[in-house]
């Protein structure tokens, strides 16, 4: 590689500022672009997403007000979205967690507990991970879960499109839950 003057660097950034200034306005262009499409599309996908809220509430009820039709499997899926009905995840609770902490160190040994223990830990009970214990591991360790009934599941099979259709759909249920 030649060395290079101060004359070079001069022209290669004069390149680079002209290349950038460039890029910048074609992204520009398209972001002007978008917001035009955005403003001719915004009250068909508004009256939309209106009618894709009220179909979800109707067969929401109609699901939770029969749950009998959908017993065994719990959930199907029809046109291309699952329904039906999972397990809740209860709110876990124990009398004492210490004692609690105990039976885990009693049932669950820890291997990584020999050594030395140089650094001190405040110890308490993952709940997130109790939650993934068998029902007899639970009550074995002192702990219950509460309201742990189902709830109805209306869940597309989801494509790029379905995931920005479901956190609209996600903000209204916000909206509508706030009010």
């Amino acid at each position: 590689m030649k060395p290079i003057t101060l004359l070079d660097v001069d022209k290669m950034t004069e390149t680079y500022s002209r290349d950038r200034a460039t890029l910048a306005a074609i992204v520009r262009d398209m972001e002007q672009e978008m917001e035009k499409l955005k403003r001719s599309v915004m009250p068909h996908i508004k009256k939309a997403l209106s009618r894709t809220i009220e179909s979800r509430k109707a067969l929401h009820a109609a699901l939770e007000e029969n749950p009998e039709l959908i017993a065994k499997p719990k959930t199907r899926v029809w046109h291309g979205v699952k329904v039906g009905f999972r397990k809740k995840k209860g709110e876990i609770s124990m009398e004492n967690e210490e004692r609690t902490i105990k039976l885990i160190e009693k049932y669950f040994p820890d291997d990584a507990r020999e050594g030395l223990m140089l650094l001190r830990e405040k110890v308490s009970v993952d709940k997130t991970a109790v939650q993934k214990l068998a029902a007899a591991d639970i009550k074995r360790l002192g702990i219950t879960i509460g309201e742990d009934t189902d709830e109805v599941v209306i869940a597309p099979v989801d494509s790029e499109v379905e995931k920005i259709v479901d956190a609209l759909l996600k903000g209204a249920d916000e909206k509508e839950e706030a009010a």
